[in-house]
């Protein structure tokens, strides 16, 4: 969990019993004389088990007893994707190369539309590296939870930012469904729902090394790299070193005018 709340119950019962998937087979037929008989065959599948949580040495198991992460959170002062390390499994004999898929992102608890479909905003970028998953194996796939959807919420609260507002936390929740090749064969996971709740400048730090004795007040003038597996994702704290430029109200950083540099170029659009 992340320091903001549970999700509603409307929309926290989705993530109860999420390890689905689907499954491929196939049997291949020799024709001695008038009788079939199996002469082989195999299957693949791809079976979702959860977002595995970092260990203290920033690793994540490939165990089925793994600690999971139920609901994530992303402080969008940090400008990353929420990049979850989804556990998948395969249960059949053959290889399956998990490589993409598709996901579809509401706001909740109005369940608004923000990515729906199959279309280039759904699939762009879902798996970071495609992986091979052997027969009875499981392995971690990177994933970018809510991909072009992490924009439109960017924007969203530079818009509250600005008219002087302290936008409230937001929960999402994103149903994706993998997809996968075996030798040829096109594999798709069932749907599997998680939810990140996205909020701004909750997880910042601000290391007493990173201020600058030469400005008056606390700043955040001087780089310090943030101690933490996923600065800014779940209850992984950074540094407000590295925040984005785009939020001057909720951090100093290296980049600002007031430490005798420039804003990040693009940043806001």
């Amino acid at each position: 969990m992340g320091p903001s709340g549970r999700l509603s119950p409307r929309v926290q019962h989705r993530y109860d019993g999420a390890g689905m998937g689907a499954h491929r087979s196939s049997l291949l037929f020799c024709l001695p004389g008038l009788l079939f008989v199996a002469c082989g065959g195999g299957d693949a599948s791809i079976v979702v088990l959860g977002n595995v949580a970092a260990s203290a040495s920033c690793e994540y198991s490939n165990e089925a007893s793994a600690p999971m992460i139920p609901v994530g959170y992303l402080d969008l002062a940090f400008e990353r994707p929420y990049v979850a390390h989804v556990l998948v499994e395969n249960t059949g004999s053959d290889a399956v190369v998990v490589d993409g898929g598709w996901r579809n992102v509401w706001r909740e608890p109005s369940h608004g539309e923000i990515i729906t479909g199959r279309g280039d905003p759904a699939r762009d970028g879902l798996v970071l590296h495609s992986v091979e998953v052997a027969g009875g194996a499981r392995k971690v796939v990177e994933v970018d939870i809510l991909g072009p959807a992490r924009i439109r919420l960017r924007r969203d609260f530079e818009d509250q930012v600005a008219a002087g507002v302290a936008p409230l936390d937001w929960d999402t929740s994103t149903v994706i469904t993998f997809e996968g090749d075996a030798g040829g064969d096109v594999i798709r996971s069932e749907p599997w729902t998680y939810g990140v709740t996205v909020g701004l400048g909750r997880l910042v730090d601000a290391p007493a090394e990173a201020d600058s004795l030469g400005i008056p007040g606390q700043d955040c003038c001087l780089d310090v790299a943030s101690n933490s597996c996923t600065p800014g994702q779940d209850d992984h704290r950074g540094s407000c070193s590295e925040c984005a430029a785009c939020w001057p109200e909720v951090c100093n950083f290296s980049q600002n005018p007031s430490c005798g540099g420039t804003r990040t170029p693009g940043c806001g659009t």
